[in-house]
């Protein structure tokens, strides 16, 4: 299950145009589209993605084969679902062979387990709740810029305008 929250007319990847190559071309396993399975009364039985695991996350071997879509799987969230649950319910990470860019998952893998534990062993709860202003300026998302200063300053623009946002950059201008 997965959430995806925007303000009123506010921006986000699923308002904006799919990335494209310089020529126009679509770029393989960009797509925003999510089809859903009909609703069941069930416990978990509404907005359950048509892609699954029953359906290979709608993989397509053609385009896969074809240099299409790398994964065959046209969703970057799909293809993080894919990832995700085809791992299973416990993975052995001692047989990962990570990079220097992987560093921030396994320290925030390292962080929820501590926060876990801490929780069931000692009911310390874990960061944050006490304080809910911490997350106040925690954003994801992504941004294309034109600017052509450095990254960082571009970033640090974004990041201000997400965090705090004014009429002009919340809603869009009809």
């Amino acid at each position: 299950m997965y959430c995806v929250l925007w303000w009123q007319r506010g921006v986000s990847a699923m308002t904006q145009q799919a990335p494209a190559f310089k020529d126009g071309a679509p770029i393989g396993g960009m797509g925003r589209r999510n089809d859903f399975l009909p609703n069941t009364t069930d416990w978990l039985g509404r907005w359950r993605l048509a892609a699954n695991v029953s359906n290979d996350w709608g993989m397509n071997r053609n385009a896969q084969h074809d240099d299409v879509i790398y994964s065959g799987i046209d969703s970057i969230h799909l293809q993080d679902q894919a990832v995700t649950e085809s791992m299973g319910l416990i993975l052995d990470h001692s047989l990962e062979h990570l990079a220097p860019s992987d560093q921030m998952i396994t320290r925030t893998r390292r962080r929820l387990l501590m926060a876990a534990r801490a929780l069931r062993d000692k009911d310390v709860p874990p960061p944050g709740v006490q304080n809910v202003g911490v997350f106040h300026d925690a954003r994801g998302g992504y941004f294309v810029s034109d600017d052509r200063s450095g990254w960082q300053d571009a970033y640090a623009e974004q990041l201000a305008l997400a965090s705090r946002p004014t009429p002009t950059t919340m809603y869009a201008v009809e």
